[in-house]
Parts: structure tokens; sequence; C-alpha cells
């Protein structure tokens, strides 16, 4: 299970210790369909907060260590993958949370 996984980074380094719950992505698609206007736009969908037990900056560190040029600082558990343009286009919000 997902929740199995925290307190092992490794196996969720190529999704960016991302996860998505099944429902929210519903809601997201009945969202965009019902939406009037929104024509074709490229969305990313992923929880708000991370799938790891680490804190981010933390895991940015051990994992990515090449990665220098950060746009923004990360606390706690906070994502790495941002569903902004799909909260601000939708008004969608994440419901499901693993924690």
């Amino acid at each position: 299970t997902v929740k199995a996984s925290f307190s092992n980074p490794e196996q969720r380094l190529c999704i960016l210790w991302s996860y998505i719950d099944v429902r929210d992505v519903a809601t997201a698609c009945r969202l965009a369909i019902e939406k009037d206007g929104l024509g074709c736009q490229p969305m990313i969908l992923a929880a708000e907060d991370t799938s790891s037990n680490l804190p981010s900056s933390e895991l940015i560190a051990k994992y990515l260590p090449t990665v220098k040029d950060l746009r923004q600082s990360f606390d706690a558990r906070e994502p790495l993958i941002s569903s902004k343009r799909a909260q601000d286009a939708l008004g969608w919000k994440q419901q499901h949370f693993l924690q």
C-alpha cells in the first residue's frame, strides 16, 4: 500500500513522493466537464502532502542532491508537484488524504 511505502522513500522517488486519491481525480474530471469555456488545458492533480514521513526538504537533499535551483522552500511534507492550475481553473480541492 501507499502508506506502507512511507518509510521507504526510494520506492516513490520516480513520482516525487506524490499521490492522489481516485475520488479526487473523479471530482476534478467532473468539474472540468462542467466548466464552461475551459477548452483543453493540461493540469496536474497531486495531493497537498507527500507520501513520505520525511520532510520534503530532506527528501530533496538526500535523493535529488544536484537540484539547487529551487523556486520555493519546502517545509514539512509539502508536495513537489503543484495542483494550482486545477485549483484555480476548476475550484478543485483535495478531499481525501492518506494521513
